[in-house]
């Protein structure tokens, strides 16, 4: 399920990201918060400006934990984003819950990583 919303958000497939997400989704990078609707409404317009915005993009994860606890799950790790602006390392965390049968996230969070 993570590499299917991962590609949906790198590919700006915004009805697959809704279903992926849980409604109260949010995502933080310690300095701010945005949740699913307006997450969601940046991308549309993200989208009607530059459908490729993200094509170029890369995502290479390492020292991935994930753990698992009934129909709740957390995945944790760095990742290096290469953009053809240049490369952001970053650590993330993300929680997955299962709502009748299948995986939404609930949340993600990412701060930039030394490196």
């Amino acid at each position: 399920m993570r590499q299917e919303w991962y590609n949906a958000f790198y590919s700006l497939d915004l009805p697959q990201l809704d279903y992926l997400e849980a409604d109260w989704f949010f995502s933080t990078n310690g300095d701010k918060l945005i949740y699913k609707k307006h997450q969601l409404r940046k991308l549309t317009l993200l989208k009607q400006d530059n459908p490729a915005a993200f094509q170029q993009t890369r995502r290479e994860e390492y020292d991935v934990v994930t753990r698992e606890l009934g129909g709740i799950a957390s995945v944790s790790g760095i990742a290096e984003v290469s953009t053809p602006e240049g490369r952001t390392r970053i650590s993330f965390i993300e929680c997955w819950i299962k709502i009748k049968g299948s995986w939404k996230l609930q949340f993600q969070s990412f701060e930039a990583s030394e490196d």
